[in-house]
């Protein structure tokens, strides 16, 4: 409510006489306790009474009145009632409407916002009468900037009170106070922090019913979509649903929607349906792909997948409540084959499409045939796509595209965005595609044709490949047989090019041609020099892929494909002369077909293109990255020798990324080129910059080490070692170090070898430094997870990843995602009883975190919950039978506790954990830690609390005080596990399919 500055009148008091109070208004006020109805004829009651009573001796019966009635709590509709009728009559225009602020209002006010009270109810009530007045003005009333700052001043320090039931009447009297354009509205502020700070879900829902909408405090809105208490959420959508849907951003409108229908709340997801859809539904005239259009993020991949994903989620909301019958009619289907027409094809429309077969196929399988073309003319349908792009809307008015007979043509005139749209339609139609059973055998063939075409030619994303192959895996049953289709297949594209020769294809008819043209010598002389020279860069690539030298091995293929562009731009001059000589004379039959096939030969396009060797790779990634996958033949490993390791280190980072990928899917299921690929990806850590390769080396290491362990890499567990040097210690033979000495003869030393081999030690720090030092989060999530992965299947048992990875779960600056995927993560090797490890690495997870320095964010982790959370994770009634893992805390404690009897803090810190272990029923070792603990606590320079926490202990140990009832499983004899544990325990879900 807008206020101004108005001339304040005060009322004339009669200072000689002692005000008295008036009856007539007393029980006028009072007569509106009943009910609401009558209180339009009380306040014409009340107007006429002030008009014949004293100011002073109306207002102090006015005040009495309220006094009586502000004792109530809100239960009492009685007091509510009279407050509402001395509101009503405040705020009548005869006294809110003057250019002067009238003496009725002044006086109100001054009593009300100078009343302080212990009392809860009263400080309630003070707080809804002023709401009640500020409601009750005219939409266009003012108030005079004193008031204003008094009620401000006043409802602001009433936010902070420590009744919720104040501050939510304090948050609904600043209403009209508020102005939410300035950023600095104090109001606004007010409302922006206790929307975030209050511990109250009532005062969060009346800041959200209060607060006005913009720009500005959307965001803090939107925020509350993710509050922990449901009322508070749905009550988010339930004011978000009432402001103009084209007000929000587009990121704005898919974060309501997915989270909406996705909230475990069904009374949250109940108002997505029945509330917030409909009326943005309607708000586009039932369009739905208008409301579709809306929702379209296409700046990126990510975004484009959020788009789609959240898209087809809220039409099959509408689907379910609706049907189906109007998306029928907006997608414009022909009776004949029920596809979208061409030239109206979008991504939009395509969505909708696809999202109604899905529903179709989810809910109503039997009329889903009735909108499903065949297959074969779904397939023509593609075809005439990837032949015309020019059709579709995306293109209409755009000059720059012109009707082409393929889109790799089409492509180079296309800008970035249109292809963007044309890949993720085309990938929309594949995946209508796979909703098919492929029982037609015609459809069946004219779908691989189809695809194999586009493979083969077009210019496809990585997710298209995908989808692509994950079809060809229904079309092609047969895993052999998809194999060497697909060996076929990439071996026409880009290794049939490369091996073809096209020195032997010209020599006689070039040297012919020279011999009768004395004139071109030199010609023929450079021409005889590229000839050595190919014929040497051939030679020189064979021994270098021999060697392993992938590196080498391409750029000399890349200079290999320089000289044969050389030579062909040489001879396509002399391929013109003799075809025209060709056409003037008369010659034999066999000299025509000779210099017509050379002529093809030499003018065919022999360069595969980056983005071709991208596509292969790709391909030979998911065909064996696949369910239906278990080994590999011999003519794939050919592959893998022929193309893929000839890219594994390509100087294009998308071509070596794919290569690697593909070389680690390989390794999965052939274990004779594991140790190459790992030490491949290795190197990418060490000697690129790329973020995209670190990425992809430090999954594709991961996925390897989990694959076969640590000891088939030479790699050694570092928790392994330390205990075969205890052995090693405890041995009766001498212990002592040697050193290999350098052998000069030795042919076996290598320096890049050497340089580049990996060992343990290397590998962790390596990867503890990009954990610290990467600002990249999906890096750090990487390496996490892959350590996670390593621990839940045994694969590594190191105390000192486990810190790290603790530290990273306690870290306040870690990502959300992140401390999802490790809390998942300790819940998993809880449920294998896994939590040794946990216990080895406590004491250096704590000292970290006491000796982190103040700037360090791990100094805002308190050590007693790190030291809780352990102890409570390895409870024996957690672990195996016959493990008590608090016998090896409680003597980890009390030896730290001997060798730093100085510091005290640390000191009360452990003492305070030990009466709370789980401790096993052995006299002899509870004796021992009996003693221990009482040869500590007779130290002079102990804190109090630690003594008395070393005493609580020592009693315990003794059998003076009784210890609580636990469900231990170390109390159980040890036994080995039944088969019936052996199987429970293996029932765990892997971590990353909790994900």
């Amino acid at each position: 409510m807008p206020s101004g500055k108005r001339k304040l009148v005060v009322a004339k008091a009669n200072s000689l006489e002692k005000t008295k109070y008036s009856t007539a208004v007393i029980q006028t006020l009072l007569n509106a306790q009943q009910n609401e109805t009558a209180h339009a004829k009380l306040v014409q009651q009340l107007k006429q009474q002030y008009a014949t009573v004293p100011h002073d001796t109306f207002m102090k019966s006015l005040v009495q009145t309220i006094k009586r009635q502000i004792q109530h709590d809100l239960t009492n509709d009685y007091a509510t009632n009279v407050l509402k009728l001395c509101a009503k009559f405040v705020a009548h225009p005869v006294y809110s409407e003057q250019e002067v602020t009238h003496p009725i209002i002044a006086s109100i006010f001054d009593w009300l916002l100078s009343t302080i009270s212990r009392a809860q109810s009263i400080r309630v009530r003070i707080c809804q009468l002023v709401n009640l007045i500020l409601n009750a003005l005219g939409p266009d009333a003012a108030l005079d900037d004193a008031i204003c700052d008094k009620i401000l001043r006043y409802m602001l320090e009433r936010m902070r009170d420590t009744s919720q039931l104040v501050r939510v009447q304090a948050v609904l009297a600043l209403l009209r106070l508020q102005n939410p354009n300035p950023s600095e509205d104090p109001v606004l502020r007010a409302y922006v922090y206790h929307l975030d700070k209050d511990p109250s879900s009532k005062v969060r829902q009346a800041i959200i019913t209060s607060l006005g909408l913009s720009y500005r405090s959307i965001p803090c809105v939107l925020e509350r979509l993710w509050d922990v208490d449901e009322h508070v959420r749905r009550h988010t959508y339930m004011q978000m649903s009432s402001y103009p849907v084209r007000q929000y951003k587009v990121t704005q409108r898919l974060m309501l929607l997915e989270q909406g229908l996705t909230d475990h709340s069904e009374s949250v997801r109940r108002v997505m349906r029945d509330v917030l859809i409909p009326q943005w539904i309607e708000s586009y005239q039932r369009d739905y792909v208008a409301f579709v259009e809306a929702l379209k993020l296409d700046t990126d991949e990510k975004g484009m997948h959020r788009f789609r994903k959240t898209s087809k989620m809220t039409l099959m909301e509408i689907f379910k409540k609706n049907g189906v019958q109007e998306m029928v009619q907006l997608l414009h289907f022909s009776e004949a084959n029920k596809i979208v027409p061409l030239a109206e094809l979008s991504i939009e429309r395509a969505i909708c499409w696809q999202a109604m077969l899905e529903y179709l196929r989810d809910y109503d399988s039997n009329e889903m045939e009735d909108y499903m073309t065949e297959l074969s003319k779904l397939s023509d349908y593609i075809e005439s796509l990837v032949a015309k792009p020019s059709s579709l809307v995306i293109f209409s008015g755009s000059s720059t595209v012109h009707t082409t007979s393929s889109q790799r043509q089409a492509g180079e005139s296309m800008d970035t965005l249109q292809q963007f749209h044309l890949q993720h339609i085309l990938q929309t139609l594949l995946e209508i595609v796979l909703m098919y059973d492929f029982g037609d055998e015609f459809g069946r063939e004219r779908i691989k044709l189809v695809l194999s075409r586009m493979l083969c030619t077009e210019t496809l994303f990585e997710t298209n490949v995908r989808v692509i192959m994950e079809t060809f895996e229904r079309v092609i049953m047969d895993v052999d047989e998809r194999f060497n289709f697909f060996v076929e297949l990439v071996s026409s594209i880009v290794l049939e090019p490369a091996r073809q020769d096209i020195l032997n294809s010209s020599r006689q008819l070039i040297d012919a041609y020279l011999e009768r043209h004395p004139e071109l010598t030199s010609l023929k002389l450079h021409i005889s020099a590229l000839r050595v020279k190919i014929l040497e860069l051939k030679e020189q690539e064979s021994n270098l892929s021999a060697k392993k030298d992938y590196t080498g091995a391409q750029l000399t293929n890349e200079e290999l494909n320089q000289c044969n562009e050389m030579y062909i731009d040489l001879v396509k001059p002399l391929v013109h002369a003799m075809t025209q000589t060709t056409r003037n004379r008369s010659v034999s039959v066999t000299d025509t077909s000779s210099t017509a096939v050379f002529r093809a030969s030499m003018l065919r396009d022999h360069r595969v293109t980056h983005p071709t060797i991208d596509k292969c790779l790709q391909i030979c990634f998911y065909l064996v990255n696949s369910p239906s996958v278990s080994v590999i033949t011999p003519a794939v490993c050919e592959l893998y020798r022929n193309f893929i390791s000839r890219h594994v280190q390509s100087s294009q980072l998308s071509s070596r990324d794919s290569a690697l990928r593909a070389s680690t899917a390989f390794s999965m299921l052939y274990d004779g080129l594991s140790k190459e690929t790992f030490q491949l990806l290795y190197q990418q850590l060490l000697t690129t910059a790329s973020t995209r390769l670190w990425k992809t080396g430090i999954e594709c290491v991961f996925e390897l080490l989990d694959r076969y362990g640590l000891k088939h890499f030479d790699l050694e567990d570092e928790d392994t070692r330390e205990y075969s040097n205890i052995g090693n210690d405890y041995s009766g033979s001498q212990h002592s170090s040697c050193r290999q000495l350098f052998n000069r003869h030795n042919k076996s030393y290598d320096e890049n070898s050497s340089q580049s081999a990996c060992n343990w030690n290397e590998f962790y720090k390596l990867s503890v430094h990009f954990m610290d030092t990467c600002e990249e989060n999906s890096i750090c999530s990487g390496i996490a997870e892959g350590f996670c992965r390593l621990i839940l299947h045994g694969k590594c048992t190191a105390p000192g990843i486990m810190s790290k990875l603790m530290l990273r779960y306690f870290n306040p600056t870690t990502d959300a995602e992140m401390q999802q995927m490790l809390g998942i993560f300790f819940q998993q090797l809880i449920k294998r009883r896994r939590q040794e490890i946990m216990q080895k690495a406590l004491l250096s997870t704590l000292f970290m975190v006491l000796e982190a320095p103040k700037e360090c964010p791990l100094a805002k982790v308190r050590p007693d919950e790190v030291i809780a959370f352990v102890v409570e994770s390895t409870q024996p009634v957690f672990c195996s039978a016959g493990v008590n893992l608090h016998n090896t805390i409680a003597l980890s404690f009390l030896g730290v506790m001997r060798d730093n009897i100085s510091q005290n803090s640390l000191l009360k810190l452990l003492s305070k954990e030990l009466p709370t272990l789980d401790i096993k029923h052995d006299p002899v070792f509870r004796a021992d830690l009996a003693n221990r603990a009482e040869e500590i606590r007779k130290e002079a320079s102990l804190d109090a609390k630690a003594v008395q926490y070393l005493i609580t202990f020592r009693d315990l140990m003794m059998g003076k005080i009784q210890d609580t009832l636990t469900f231990s499983s170390s109390r159980a004899p040890s036994r080995a596990c039944t088969k019936q544990e052996v199987e429970a325990d293996s029932l765990g879900l892997e971590l990353e399919g909790e994900q």
